[in-house]
């Protein structure tokens, strides 16, 4: 969920009669919630439930969302809305193949957006961002930590901080904690 200057929205995986997992948007107006509106038509059908939902953050009117899918191999993508999440553009791919989602998103002040995954890497998996303007990406994707795609892992989630993106995750294993990493924005 996320504040615009409109009020609510939440996003969610939708699930059709035939299991498509579309993601969607409602938007909370004062005639209360919309009809739900597909961010994406992606076409991924599952007969599961996907622990892989999408993030969202919005400022004003601007509305981000990142989510992963996997219609026919894994992918990350992201959308942004410029009305309040009433339509979106069309998806930006932000990495495919060896991803394992987990996603998240901050909408940064020059209108950029911060997304943020879970990559399969040898061994383990890596934490990376990349920034990604409303036409594609706009710098190198960044690892930020090394991690698992064990389920105790978690979902790493990100915040603006002063002068960077904080990150938390958790570390699994015999004794879990939960790590932090600060990432300055250049």
């Amino acid at each position: 969920a996320a504040m615009t200057s409109d009020g609510a929205v939440v996003v969610y995986r939708d699930r059709s009669d035939a299991e498509i997992r579309d993601v969607a948007i409602v938007r909370h107006t004062a005639d209360g919630w919309s009809k739900p509106v597909h961010v994406s038509s992606d076409g991924w059908r599952i007969d599961a439930c996907p622990v892989n939902g999408p993030a969202v953050d919005a400022l004003g009117d601007d509305v981000v969302v990142a989510w992963f899918t996997a219609p026919d191999k894994p992918r990350v993508r992201v959308a942004f809305s410029g009305d309040g999440g009433r339509t979106f553009s069309k998806p930006v791919e932000v990495a495919s193949g060896k991803v394992a989602g987990r996603v998240d998103v901050v909408l940064l002040a020059d209108g950029r957006a911060a997304v943020s995954w879970l990559a399969d890497a040898p061994g383990a998996a890596e934490i990376r961002v990349q920034r990604f303007a409303r036409d594609g990406a706009a710098g190198a994707a960044v690892t930020i930590a090394r991690s698992d795609v064990a389920r105790s892992s978690g979902f790493p989630q990100m915040v603006l901080a002063e002068g960077g993106l904080l990150f938390a995750w958790t570390e699994s294993g015999a004794a879990p904690r939960v790590r932090t990493a600060l990432a300055h924005l250049r």
